[in-house]
Order: C-alpha cells, then sequence, then structure tokens
C-alpha cells in the first residue's frame, strides 16, 4: 500500500472480553457472544497494527449511529443512543 492507504476496520460498542477457552475450543459462544467478542479482538487488533506502521493508516470506527438500532436492543436490551452520532476510536 502506498503512503496515503488507509485501513479502516468497523467496530463496535457491543465488545466482551475474549473467551481463551474459545479459542480453545473448549466453549461454544452464541451468535451474540462471538460478535462481542470479535469486535473487541477487531479494535485490539487495529491498535497493535497501529503501532507498527505510521502508513497506512489504520483505524478502528464505532459506528454509534446503530446502538439505537432495533437489533441492537432485541439482541442486548438495551436501548442506545442517537442514531446521528458515530466514534472513531
Amino acid at each position: 500500500m502506498n503512503n496515503e492507504a488507509r485501513i479502516v476496520n468497523l467496530s463496535s460498542a457491543a465488545q466482551a472480553p475474549v473467551s481463551l477457552d474459545t479459542i480453545r475450543g473448549q466453549q461454544v459462544l452464541s451468535d451474540n457472544e462471538a460478535y462481542a467478542q470479535s469486535k473487541l479482538a477487531l479494535t485490539i487488533w487495529s491498535q497493535e497494527l497501529g503501532k507498527s506502521t505510521q502508513n497506512p493508516m489504520i483505524v478502528s470506527v464505532n459506528p454509534a449511529s446503530f446502538l439505537a438500532s432495533k437489533m441492537v436492543k432485541s439482541a442486548y436490551g438495551i436501548a442506545g443512543n442517537d442514531l446521528s452520532i458515530g466514534q472513531i476510536f
């Protein structure tokens, strides 16, 4: 990639600690648990990869606009913020 390249990873506020038992194949996660763990892993990976290089730029974006969605409320039982907001980590 050239010096102007950008890598943007789509993260989420629905993050959860990664289960080492799951990585070892000793635990099975629900779809929601797997999603939440994958989003934290993606955020950590983006941060670590970003430390190793300045080009390309690497960011992990939390599109908080989904937080108020029906999908999030039904999956996690929480109502989120205004749909017009978002965050960059």
